[in-house]
Order: structure tokens, then sequence, then C-alpha cells
């Protein structure tokens, strides 16, 4: 089980994601078997939780799947950590992942659930997460507080993945590019072209990947007519959509 574990993880960094949570079903059955078989061994309640942390980043598109499995084995997290640690804040944020979808209002409380234990470790990866995570569900959200909040709430995140790595990461790139839609959507183009821009540099310069690129041409785009710069507008916007015919499957 553990392996298995260990296997969706890999596969889904190959991006072969049906693999993946092949992989990590096979997991948390034969961990829930051993369970049953041991009921009193400590480790076999820790082998479920591995598998399903492990498979929960790899539910989509099976989003009620998801949310079934992580309320049906939440149990075991509580069990071996308890209900204030990490790792249930991480499962947590995880279903408010899928639960978002079905209902927003379980998911927002899910998120600040998760948030109030996760906040005890201000620096620790999970809180970075969980906050990218909440920022993108405020992001859709029709309430313009909201959206004025998802600024504030990327803008931890970015400080947070200062700390914990660099800004020499994708990662890093990712919360930039959210949080320049957070200020097109807030009416502030100038912060979303200084965000836009600094990913971009990034992608270019670094990662050279062009799903990453047209993701950031095309709100950067938008923020330049925002701001009254039509010509700079429609340069990015005719090297997004020269990106877009290239790679068809940019998707």
């Amino acid at each position: 089980a553990h392996y298995l574990a260990g296997a969706c993880g890999h596969k889904a960094h190959m991006c072969q994601y049906a693999d993946a949570r092949a992989n990590g079903f096979k997991a948390l059955e034969r961990a829930k078997s051993f369970k049953q078989a041991h009921p009193e061994d400590p480790k076999a309640a820790e082998e479920i939780t591995y598998a399903l942390q492990a498979l929960s980043w790899h539910f989509d598109p099976e989003t009620d799947t998801g949310i079934a499995t992580i309320k049906e084995n939440l149990c075991y997290v509580e069990e071996v950590f308890g209900r204030k640690s990490q790792k249930y804040a991480q499962s947590l944020f995880q279903l408010a992942e899928y639960v978002k979808k079905r209902d927003r209002s379980e998911a927002e409380a899910l998120f600040e659930q998760s948030l109030k234990i996760l906040r005890g470790d201000p620096k620790g990866w999970r809180l970075k997460v969980c906050y990218s995570f909440y920022g993108r569900f405020l992001l859709r959200s029709n309430d313009f507080k909201d959206v004025l909040k998802a600024v504030d709430i990327f803008q931890t995140a970015i400080e947070i993945n200062k700390e914990l790595y660099q800004t020499e990461t994708v990662a890093h790139s990712d919360v930039l590019t959210f949080q320049g839609w957070a200020y097109v959507n807030s009416f502030q183009p100038k912060e979303a072209i200084d965000n836009f821009e600094e990913a971009l540099k990034k992608v270019l310069e670094v990662f050279h990947r062009k799903d990453n690129e047209w993701r950031i041409r095309l709100p950067l785009a938008k923020a330049y007519l925002m701001r009254g710069r039509p010509v700079q507008s429609l340069n990015h916007f005719i090297r997004s959509q020269e990106l877009l015919e290239q790679n068809e499957d940019i998707f």
C-alpha cells in the first residue's frame, strides 16, 4: 500500500493522472484491508492516511467520488493525528477543493476550518497551499468583497512561498498569476500588470513552459487594455493566439 501511494505521486508528477488515480485507489484499498485484518495495529490507519492524502490530489474529474472517499476516510486521519493536526487540516482543504463544485458554502467553511488549524504553523507548506486554494475559490465569487479578500489571501501565499522555497518556482509564478487575476477583477490593472510581467519573465527565462505563458499573456492583454495601453494589449493577445494555435492541447 505504501509503495502504491508513492507511485500515485510519481505518476501524477509525470502527468499520468489516470494511472495516479488507479495507484491511489489500490493503495487505499490495500491499506483498509490491512486495517480490517489488524485493527489494533496503529500503522494501519497511518497507511490509510498516507494513501488517502496521496490520492486526494488527483480525483478530478471524479468529483463526487473524491468527496465521498475523503469523507468516508477522514476518521482515520483523526484517529492517528487528531482533529487539530496539520494532516487533518490538509484533508479538510483537499475535501474543500471538490466540495466547492457542489456546495460553495460548505467549501468555504472547510477552508476556514483548515486555515484555523494551519495558522498554528505560519511557515508550513500546507498553509501556503490552503491559502492558494482558498484564494482561487474566492476569485470565482460574485461578491466583490471576496475578490478583494482573494488579493490579500494570495499575498500571504506569496510571502510564505518566498520564505519556504524561492521565487524561481512554478508555484510562485502560479500564485502571482492568480493574484493578477484578482487585481484585474477588482479593477486594479497596474498591480495586475506588475504581477503578470513578473510571472511571465520567470516563465520565459526559467521554466520555458508555453502553457503557462499562454495563461499569463491572455489576462495580461486584458490588464493593459484596462490601463489604456491598446498596443501592448494587442501584442500580448496576438502572442496568446499564436501559442494556442501551436499547442491545441494547451487546455
